[in-house]
């Protein structure tokens, strides 16, 4: 039997991914998560962060939807060119019926006009209205090339057509990013 040189680096991928299925195989433990790694969904749109509570509504596409939740404290002044920081602690439950801006950007409509705010960065979340828990997540970033886009550049039916909890978020863009 001749072995073909050529042969060898389908050999290996084929390798690699017998040797990555295998990895993931269980290992006879049970798998059932422990209490402290349970979902906290307990079905109220009312869910506290680390930050303070936010308050979900109804959307359309059977789904829940938290607006506009900060994930740091706004790059402004003379925090603008530094690390994002945590935000601040808020009292009460933030309950945000709108996006927030985008983050400060060139319009795509209007040349040489800058749209949005440097206080963007917040993020929005939307799972399926089910008392459902342990969903996948999955975490949407826009597209845009660095220069343009907004976390709500999509489409609320995504949560509940694929059942799992949907995430989309502003970044900052261009220079200031």
């Amino acid at each position: 039997m001749r072995f073909s040189v050529k042969a060898i680096p389908v050999f290996l991928v084929l390798m690699l991914a017998l040797s990555s299925l295998l990895a993931c195989s269980s290992d006879g433990k049970d798998s059932t998560p422990s209490p402290s790694e349970k979902s906290l969904w307990t079905g109220d749109p009312t869910v506290k962060t680390a930050y303070g509570s936010v308050k979900g509504f109804p959307d359309r596409s059977e789904t829940w939807v938290w607006k506009a939740i900060p994930y740091a404290k706004p790059p402004v002044g003379e925090s603008r060119w530094e690390t994002p920081q945590n935000p601040d602690l808020w009292d009460g439950t933030r309950a945000e019926t709108e996006f927030c801006e985008p983050c400060s950007q060139y319009s795509p409509i209007a040349p040489n006009t800058i749209i949005g705010s440097e206080d963007c960065l917040y993020l929005n979340v939307w799972r399926p209205r089910t008392e459902e828990t342990n969903l996948p997540v999955y975490v949407w970033i826009h597209g845009g090339g660095n220069s343009g886009g907004s976390a709500s550049d999509t489409t609320s039916n995504v949560a509940s057509k694929s059942n799992m909890v949907f995430v989309s978020m502003n970044y900052r863009l261009g220079p200031l990013g």
